[in-house]
């Protein structure tokens, strides 16, 4: 038996819901390391090569970014209007900006790391840039999973009739229009008629 619309959307709720704690999570992991790894290179003005420096940088961004865009999300997530069409659009766009910063990030220090291969002085500095360019990766996996989750909702939610300014199909709308009374209007209409 098919999983109707409600169902479909708690499922994807809640999918969504823990993949933004596990982005957290590996967000927050990636800013220390990554913020670790910038405040030692600093101090001991011992970066491996300035693509190295540049991408460490672009990465602490990153995932501060995704901290602070995953607490956010969260919120949407559990109000009753986040999944409506146009906030799913809203999530999806920057969610994509999300998943961009961690590609972008995750793909230069890869690339960095390949090049440099050679020069590795400290072999502490050496276990933090693997752990981020791997928990880089993790951000990316993860945004791309939840992109799916939400791209599915949202034409879930167009098949289903939801429009952009509210949760209700088209017959739904309809026979709102078209209802009968309600008890304050049958009063009323006693109460003129007599």
């Amino acid at each position: 038996m098919p999983l109707t619309y409600d169902e479909r959307t708690t499922i994807a709720r809640k999918a969504s819901v823990a993949i933004v704690i596990v982005l957290f999570v590996a967000s927050v992991i990636e800013g220390s390391v990554t913020g670790w790894l910038v405040h030692n290179y600093n101090k001991q003005d011992d970066y491996p090569s300035s693509s190295i420096k540049t991408r460490i940088r672009y990465l602490v961004f990153a995932s501060w970014w995704s901290v602070l865009w995953t607490i956010v999300y969260g919120v949407m997530l559990i109000t009753p209007w986040a999944w409506s069409v146009a906030n799913v659009v809203i999530q999806s766009i920057l969610l994509f900006m999300t998943w961009a910063f961690w590609l972008g990030g995750a793909a230069a220090l890869t690339q960095a790391m390949r090049a440099h291969h050679t020069y590795w002085g400290n072999t502490v500095h050496n276990a933090a840039l693997s752990a981020a360019e791997g928990f880089a990766w993790l951000g990316w996996i993860l945004a791309t999973f939840d992109l799916i989750v939400i791209l599915f909702s949202a034409g879930d939610a167009q098949r289903n009739g939801d429009h952009l300014l509210g949760h209700h199909t088209h017959k739904e709308a309809v026979h709102s229009t078209h209802s009968s009374p309600t008890p304050a209007m049958r009063e009323r209409s006693r109460e003129n008629s007599v």
